[in-house]
Order: structure tokens, then sequence, then C-alpha cells
């Protein structure tokens, strides 16, 4: 059921795209799992940023940026 109900939206959200149409759900062995997506439903690729990490990296980036134009 829930490889029928994954196809039809994968179906929906890419309409246009030829390869959709060739999964195969019949035998119910196609594999189901959860990721992230853009807006246009196409996967998120690439490292998970530390964001506490990159808020300290980047705190003084704009006094960087007005060091170079002085």
């Amino acid at each position: 059921m829930e490889q029928q109900e994954n196809h039809a939206r994968l179906l929906t959200c890419l309409p246009d795209v030829g390869w959709t149409k060739e999964i195969d759900i019949n035998q119910n062995t196609s594999r189901q799992s959860i990721r992230c997506v853009t807006r246009d439903h196409l996967p998120m690729v690439g490292n998970v940023p530390d964001v506490n990490q990159l808020i300290l990296q980047y705190a003084q980036l704009d006094k960087q940026l007005n060091k170079r134009v002085a």
C-alpha cells in the first residue's frame, strides 16, 4: 500500500520525467525511505553543516568586509 502511495506521489511531483513511470512496484520489493527535499521535490545532497560552528566562523564577517573596503 505505501509503495503505491509513494509511486503515485512521485508521479504527481515529477509528471514530465519518464523514469518515474518505469518503477515496478508490483512485487512489493521497492525500498521505502524518507529524505529531505527542496520545494521542487528533488533530494538535497551534501554534508549537513555544523550550524554553531558556522555562526562562530561568520560572526565577524561584516567587520571583515568593512576592513577590505576601507
